[in-house]
């Protein structure tokens, strides 16, 4: 036996129709009801009809459906396989998830609902922020928001009997008040915070490492620094840089320049000095002077030196001479020490240290020589 559901329901109604038991002693058919699969609460005669309306059907409600035929007596047979359906469906709207909108901004959002029975739904609406309408019959959600604040929205679609909801919240914001212009007040400041006195630094290292800070009242696009003994670059960083600079020996005026973004710059100098140990040139070797004098390169920007002599008999001597003692303050390359005292033969070593500013302890290393008898 076939049990069939046709498509077509009217109303509450549900329509059955089944193939007929071609038995002689069948005399007519009970349709069994129910809201549970394989549990029913409802029997009906259905006579010797082969199909049967089922009036009370209760819309949005699934109902279960089993036809077993009967002889007199009645002897009722086997059930036939179970069918189901509605007399009708929910329908369905989607969730537009949170929205948000701003105070005198236009709005247009639309719900997006159906019906899996093909009817027609219309739209309902609660809490929707003050400004905004409803189009019940499309669903189309329009206007103008008046005040700002958060407000839970229920919307509902119904095909008229049935009807599905959903909830989402809508947040109105006031119009941000406009970004001031940037303003140009000027230049950027740059401030040299390392190497610790900056702005005059003595050091016995090829290398060093500038520090510090740039400000604007627009925005420090980039930092730059040229050294005026001939090199320059960029530095890492903008209202926080650095750099890392290789010096020439002597002074080295090391110029930052910070570079705003309407093309202002503002800069700061450091006066960077590399001490290096002098270059000796005698004496050296052997000689047979007693009185020999000590000539080495002038360092770069050096003040004064200091001459130690270690003689043949152990003896340490220290002379601290000016740059203009020994003959090179000024162009001269060459600085010479003339020896007061009479040095003992044998084995002995000299070194000498330049001073700029302070003493740094830039010694050139240890030169041997020997004094031998006339």
């Amino acid at each position: 036996m076939a049990l069939l559901v046709p498509a077509t329901l009217n109303a509450d109604t549900l329509t059955l129709a089944w193939d007929p038991v071609f038995d002689s002693a069948v005399a007519g058919y009970r349709v069994y009801v129910g809201t549970a699969s394989g549990t029913y609460t409802q029997v009906f005669d259905a006579g010797s009809d082969t199909t049967f309306s089922f009036t009370q059907a209760v819309p949005g409600t699934r109902y279960y459906f089993a036809v077993a035929s009967y002889a007199d007596g009645p002897v009722i047979g086997a059930p036939s396989i179970e069918v189901s359906g509605y007399s009708n469906r929910y329908p369905t709207i989607q969730n537009p998830g949170n929205l948000s909108s701003t105070v005198g901004s236009s709005v247009t959002r639309q719900l997006v609902g159906s019906d899996p029975d093909g009817r027609p739904v219309s739209y309902l609406t609660s809490g929707l922020p003050p400004g905004l309408i409803l189009t019940t019959s499309t669903g189309l959600i329009n206007g103008i928001p008046t005040t700002a604040g958060t407000f839970p929205v229920i919307a509902t679609v119904s095909d008229g009997i049935l009807a599905t909801t959903t909830s989402f919240a809508w947040t109105v914001t006031t119009t941000p008040a406009p970004a001031p212009a940037p303003s140009d007040g000027g230049p950027p400041t740059v401030s040299i915070t390392a190497p610790v006195g900056a702005s005059f630094y003595e050091t016995k290292l090829a290398t060093v490492t500038l520090a510090g800070t740039a400000k604007d009242d627009t925005k420090v696009a980039s930092v730059t620094w040229a050294n005026n003994r001939g090199t320059s670059g960029t530095a890492t960083g903008t209202t926080s840089w650095s750099a890392k600079l290789t010096l020439q020996a002597g002074p080295n005026m090391v110029t930052v320049r910070a570079k705003d973004s309407v093309g202002n710059i503002g800069s700061s100098t450091a006066n960077l000095i590399y001490v290096v140990p002098p270059v000796q040139v005698s004496p050296v070797g052997d000689t047979k002077t007693v009185h020999p004098n000590f000539v080495w390169k002038a360092a770069p920007a050096a003040s004064k030196y200091v001459v130690k002599i270690i003689t043949a008999k152990l003896v340490t001597l220290t002379y601290t001479v000016t740059a203009e003692d020994v003959g090179c303050a000024t162009t001269t390359t060459t600085c010479t020490f003339v020896l007061p005292v009479s040095l003992p033969l044998g084995a002995s070593s000299w070194q000498v240290e330049p001073i700029v500013v302070t003493d740094l302890g830039a010694w050139s290393s240890k030169l041997a020589f020997k004094i031998l008898s006339p």
